[in-house]
């Protein structure tokens, strides 16, 4: 599949973004949409997908270096590979971003986990614009996913109130008719 299929268990999205995707499919890709789902069932899906992550933070006896050299290191090494694609600030809006089909990861709506980012930086993402960056070292890779994460800003709590049914009461949009939420 081109691009490969995201690893939900590496990634925290919001829950808007993952109803989304459910509900409408992701264009391009192979993943389809579930909006024929009836609602308890849709909603059982997307639950189960919003538990997939684990992005736990980087314990103090695993850091190369303490958090604040970390954070400074982090933002050297995005600037220098990361900034024209992801933009200076992680929101996926950078000046080269626009050459590519699926815009670049946004950091302000994606928590990656430390191994997931390791291994989209050491093998890049296939069918995307995400290249390889074999030559950064463990320790560069640790500070610049220290950084990225910095991006991050809502609490699994925040997530779940975004989601449609949570709002509305009901999912009444993209097929599902007026069935009530459980």
């Amino acid at each position: 599949m081109r691009p490969v299929a995201f690893d939900l268990a590496d990634f925290r999205l919001p829950a808007s973004e993952v109803w989304r995707v459910l509900a409408d499919g992701e264009p391009g890709t192979a993943m389809p949409s579930w909006s024929d789902l009836p609602a308890s069932q849709f909603r059982a899906v997307a639950d189960y997908v919003l538990s997939l992550p684990a992005t736990p933070p980087l314990s103090t006896a695993d850091q190369w270096v303490p958090e604040p050299v970390l954070l400074a290191a982090g933002q050297r090494v995005f600037d220098t590979h990361c900034a024209r694609c992801h933009g200076s600030d992680g929101a996926g809006d950078g000046p080269d971003a626009r050459l590519y089909r699926r815009p670049p990861a946004n950091f302000h709506e994606m928590e990656v986990s430390f191994a997931g980012a390791g291994y989209v930086i050491r093998n890049g993402v296939p069918g995307s614009g995400m290249p390889r960056w074999p030559l950064l070292t463990p320790a560069e890779i640790q500070a610049v996913t220290v950084y990225i994460r910095s991006f991050y800003h809502q609490s699994d709590a925040a997530c779940r109130a975004e989601s449609p049914a949570s709002t509305s009461g009901k999912i009444s949009k993209n097929g599902f008719g007026e069935e009530d939420v459980p």
